[in-house]
């Protein structure tokens, strides 16, 4: 018998309804084809949001990296830059940043949905109703992870009015309260990797089956949307 060999890549049990279309906030482009492109940081220290996601629409056939430029066109928040070959060197959004050095470089997948990202190459054409993801690390990294919405700043939406709500108590332990003057349109949870993890209504939530950590509350009204974040004790 042969010595046993081990994966080179770690598939992790993704759900495909994890991250759909319908989650998407931020489409941009014109065409009747879609595409959901995830950028995954992957680590970062201070432990906050990492993957991030933005909708494409196009017409006839797009690369995955014809779908980065066009994404760091419009989104003045994120840079891409490539070298003389078209490879991919760093990826900015907002504060986070990743350089490409001889231990880890910006990999590339590709499929359906997150549950049947595979490995590919940038040059990878995207077809209608597909994900595509990149993620920073080494060969073993971590397919893109449930990601964050981004917002399309055309709409309105505003991350940056605290004053409109305000949340208590924080650390909470068994109900989050929410005072406005505001009629609320829903509130959801997310949990530090950027997956929901509850949905609400009304303006007092019960966060008892939440395990302790730190979570995102979305408040949505209106045109409105803010977040906060707090701390389930």
């Amino acid at each position: 018998m042969p010595e046993p060999v081990a994966p080179t890549f770690k598939y992790a049990a993704y759900d495909a309804e994890w991250f759909t279309s319908s989650d998407v906030k931020y489409w941009i482009g014109n065409g009747t084809n879609e595409v959901i492109v995830t950028i995954d940081f992957v680590d970062n220290v201070e432990n906050d949001l990492t993957t991030f996601a933005w909708g494409i629409n196009f017409d006839d056939s797009i690369t995955g990296i014809e779908a980065l430029e066009k994404l760091s066109e419009v989104d003045e928040d994120l840079e891409i830059i490539l070298n003389s070959e078209d490879e991919l060197i760093s990826v900015k959004y907002k504060e986070m940043i990743a350089i490409a050095d001889e231990e880890k470089d910006w990999r590339a997948f590709y499929g359906e949905n997150m549950s049947s990202y595979r490995p590919v190459e940038f040059t990878e054409q995207l077809m209608d109703n597909s994900m595509f993801g990149i993620a920073f690390g080494t060969q073993s990294v971590r397919r893109p992870y449930v990601p964050f919405a981004v917002e399309d700043p055309t709409l309105g939406i505003s991350n940056n009015e605290e004053n409109i709500y305000k949340i208590w108590p924080n650390p909470a332990s068994d109900i989050l309260y929410i005072d406005s003057e505001l009629v609320l349109d829903e509130c959801i949870i997310y949990n530090m990797m950027g997956k929901m993890v509850q949905k609400s209504k009304k303006n007092v939530i019960p966060v008892n089956s939440l395990s302790s950590g730190v979570y995102i509350l979305e408040i949505i009204s209106d045109s409105n949307v803010v977040r906060k974040r707090f701390v389930k004790r």
